[in-house]
């Protein structure tokens, strides 16, 4: 009884494998937002990570230069923690925006899910120069982070 219990085991692996029953992909937990705006620094559209102190504190004295008086950066474990903006770079007018909406697993990368807002065709905006970014904690990995953005309206 115990030999063709565990024969039907490893009968029953493959099939398990195959169908996608096998143990699940990790689930990150999800992006903590420190701080989002619209006078990011000058960087171009994208994901830009950060794994270590002393790049911590550049970002965040290049997302401090307009506030004043300048406050101190979040203390990050970066043992546990990595720092991930998203920016849209430079844009013409105010009605931009970005928001990061969620974190996926694809199981060689992780996928930072960020919503893109643009102005409505004809609205009235500022007319200024903006950099829309948004800056969020997350759990670390060695994994690579990239970006996808999705379109919305205001």
């Amino acid at each position: 009884m115990q030999i063709a219990l565990v024969g039907l085991v490893f009968a029953l692996a493959p099939v398990v494998t195959l169908c996608g029953c096998a143990a699940p992909k990790h689930r990150p937990e999800e992006p903590i937002r420190i701080l989002q705006g619209l006078h990011g620094p000058d960087l171009p559209r994208g994901i830009h990570i950060v794994r270590e102190v002393g790049a911590w504190q550049a970002m965040w004295s290049a997302l401090g230069r307009n506030q004043l008086p300048a406050q101190e950066a979040p203390t990050v474990d970066f043992e546990r923690e990595l720092i991930a903006l998203v920016t849209l770079g430079e844009k013409p007018t105010g009605g931009f925006g970005v928001r990061v909406s969620g974190l996926r697993d694809d199981g060689d990368r992780w996928i930072l899910e960020a919503e893109e807002v643009e102005p409505a065709s004809g609205s009235m905006q500022v007319q200024m120069l903006t950099s829309p970014f948004d800056l969020v904690r997350l759990q670390r990995t060695s994994l690579p982070i990239e970006v996808e953005f999705t379109a919305t309206q205001p």
